[in-house]
């Protein structure tokens, strides 16, 4: 991302207004603020854990300014987050929240079935027609901004040639794939750039399922 050579100051210019100079222009930057891996920490605590010789607690026991706190983290299990009375926009009207991080397959969607958990976030492909099937379940979903492609190397003496690129494209079976792999939430692409999808939201609300193919 560059942020070093992006961001060339950061100024808060009041309680609930921080101002961020670039050195260039750049559209993506606020989109950017928005993902799971810019979060913004506190350079106090930070400091902090860098003159205790624990940074590796940034990751374990975060602080922020969040609508909740965490209260318990078990690696590979589960994430619990509690109410934080003191948000500035207002307590939250949960008590907590639990995310449960443990191994990826059928627990997830078994614990939706059983109403051990409320919503499941990011369903595999093959649990779409279980959730679709199931009245008590509403399915939201948008398009996904991600290409599946084969890339060649045209440096191998093998793949040099055009005639052999063009024939291994042609042998692959895409429209199989698209069932076997995606369940038929792809779709067929002539090149590697997706369709025009007008505004996209950062949020997804409950699975990003659909993807395209191309080779």
């Amino acid at each position: 991302m560059d942020f070093s050579g992006l961001v060339e100051d950061v100024v808060a210019l009041d309680d609930y207004t921080v101002k961020f100079t670039l050195s260039r222009p750049d559209v993506s930057f606020l989109s950017t603020l928005a993902t799971t891996y810019a979060v913004v920490h506190s350079a106090e605590y930070a400091n902090e854990l860098l003159e205790q010789e624990t940074p590796a607690r940034l990751d374990t026991h975060p602080v922020g300014s969040g609508a909740f706190y965490l209260d318990e983290y078990q690696p590979h299990r589960y994430i619990r987050l509690k109410r934080h009375w003191g948000y500035w926009n207002g307590a939250a009207p949960m008590e907590q929240i639990a995310y449960d991080i443990s191994n990826r397959g059928t627990g997830t969607l078994t614990k939706l079935i059983t109403r051990e958990c409320d919503v499941l976030s990011s369903p595999i492909a093959s649990q779409l027609s279980v959730i679709n099937e199931n009245p008590d379940f509403v399915l939201a979903s948008q398009t996904g901004m991600n290409v599946a492609f084969l890339a060649l190397n045209t440096r191998h003496p093998a793949l040099s040639e055009l005639e052999v690129r063009q024939a291994i494209s042609l042998v692959i079976n895409r429209n199989a794939l698209i069932q076997s792999v995606y369940y038929n939430t792809g779709t067929l692409r002539p090149g590697c750039c997706p369709p025009c999808l007008g505004r996209m939201t950062m949020m997804r609300i409950l699975a990003m399922t659909s993807s395209w193919l191309t080779v």
